[in-house]
């Protein structure tokens, strides 16, 4: 059951199922990121086909080839303090400053498909914005 704030981002009904994809990455051998992404329930047979759930996979590739590509996202940066939870993923004390990206996708039809959030170590990962106008 996808928690309350996925089901919304999603456009589903409160209690609706979905797929958990959590993943800790890591960015030239140093942990970096845990990131969970809460997915459309079609879209878990094609992310159990593919490398994605054995950690040497693309999600946004493989997403893409299965007609899911990103036609448009936004996303949040906010600084928070670690929680037992992620310091422990992450290797880093509790209440380490660290950057929280959350993210909704849409695909070319207005559908939300993907919605997550990742925890970045900020002395490992740099977050770059780029805007241009339409």
């Amino acid at each position: 059951v996808l928690p309350d704030a996925a089901a919304d981002a999603l456009e589903l009904p409160t209690g609706s199922a979905g797929f958990k994809l959590a993943r800790v990455r890591s960015l030239d051998g140093k942990l970096a990121l845990y990131s969970v992404n809460y997915l459309l329930p079609e879209i878990e047979s094609v992310l159990r086909a593919s490398e994605v759930i054995s950690g040497v996979g693309s999600l946004n590739r493989t997403l893409q080839a299965a007609g899911y590509g990103t036609q448009r996202a936004r996303r949040t940066v906010e600084a928070v303090a670690a929680d037992a939870n992620v310091a422990s993923l992450l290797k880093v004390e509790t209440a380490r400053p660290l950057l929280l990206v959350t993210s909704v996708s849409w695909n070319r039809n207005g559908r939300p498909f993907d919605y997550y959030t990742s925890w970045l170590r900020n002395d490992v990962v740099k977050v770059t914005v780029e805007a241009q106008a339409a």
